[in-house]
């Protein structure tokens, strides 16, 4: 019985075949990877070592879940990396310390996830009724109620507080690096701002700005209010704010005086002001302006001069 023989290029081509699909397979699999765990894409790998921006949103993260109770200061010492390990063995990772995309994508997660219902928090030295009520974006006064605290001064560290849920309080502020504030609060868009200290809001639009946002008053009665947050006169005085886009409260800072181009001629208001989150910049040194910096820890809650 003849049998017709198979053909070396038949065998080359099914095996040129099979790589093809095993490629096409990695490709999907790197494609669902990249979907679900976004930050990889804009969230640098860290280690010990590493400093600037992303350092201290690190820490963030780590000071609201409890692993660190200390003031971000943008720098992954030992302490940092500890904590990072601490971390990464309750979540089921390897605790080698490194800062990847799966770490980010579950500090995240459940960052998210604290922000909802009531949670416990353990008072650390330091710590004040206010630092608390700001860091978990809630009022000092309901704190106060539901914790049956009748002097704020007397609270001790070790001292377990309830924090109210979402019944009780407005989204959580979070800290944002400006990198990404760019993009969330693009040229010509509105955003409202409360100021911190006296809870007074008005609206502003972004004008331009490569390093941080420059932005204007939207009308005469928002020039009023910010005129007012700066008792009658204007000044270049940091200020912490809360910046409400799209629905989230993102801590800030600005000064109050008009100065440069503006692009709103019926509000009064001879220029912009500046308004800065994470990681800005000054636009004549493009360095990070400390006092600017210090104002947004303070919009989160920590007690930073």
């Amino acid at each position: 019985m003849f049998l017709p023989k198979i053909m070396p290029q038949n065998r080359r081509l099914g095996r040129m075949g099979d790589l093809l699909r095993r490629r096409m397979s990695l490709f999907v699999f790197c494609l669902l990877l990249c979907l679900a765990v976004p930050c990889m894409a804009n969230h640098p790998v860290l280690r010990e070592g590493s400093t600037g921006t992303y350092v201290y949103l690190l820490q963030h993260y780590l000071h609201l879940l409890q692993y660190s109770d200390g003031i971000p200061d943008g720098i992954l010492g030992a302490e940092t990396r500890k904590a990072v390990q601490a971390f990464q063995k309750d979540s089921g990772l390897h605790p080698d310390g490194i800062v990847g995309g799966q770490t980010w994508q579950l500090l995240e997660t459940r960052v998210r996830a604290s922000g909802g219902g009531e949670t416990k928090y353990v008072i650390r030295p330091g710590d004040t009724l206010w630092t608390i009520a700001r860091r978990f974006s809630v009022g000092m006064n309901v704190l106060a109620r539901v914790n049956n605290i009748k002097d704020p001064s007397l609270i001790q560290p070790g001292q377990e507080l309830s924090i109210p849920g979402d019944g009780h309080k407005e989204a959580r502020v979070e800290l944002i690096p400006w990198s990404e504030i760019d993009k969330l609060f693009p040229n010509f868009s509105v955003a409202v701002l409360t100021d911190v200290e006296t809870g007074s809001k008005f609206r502003v639009r972004r004008y331009y700005g490569h390093y941080h946002a420059d932005v204007e008053p939207l009308t005469k009665e928002d020039v009023a209010v910010l005129r007012e947050i700066y008792g009658g006169s204007w000044s270049w005085e940091r200020r912490s704010v809360i910046v409400e886009i799209d629905g989230r409260r993102i801590a800030g800072s600005i000064n109050g005086n008009p100065h440069g181009g503006a692009s709103i001629r019926d509000n009064g208001f001879p220029g912009h002001i500046c308004l800065h989150f994470l990681g800005s910049k000054l636009h004549n040194s493009h360095k990070v302006d400390e006092r600017h910096h210090n104002r947004v820890l303070q919009a989160v809650g920590y007690e930073v001069e």
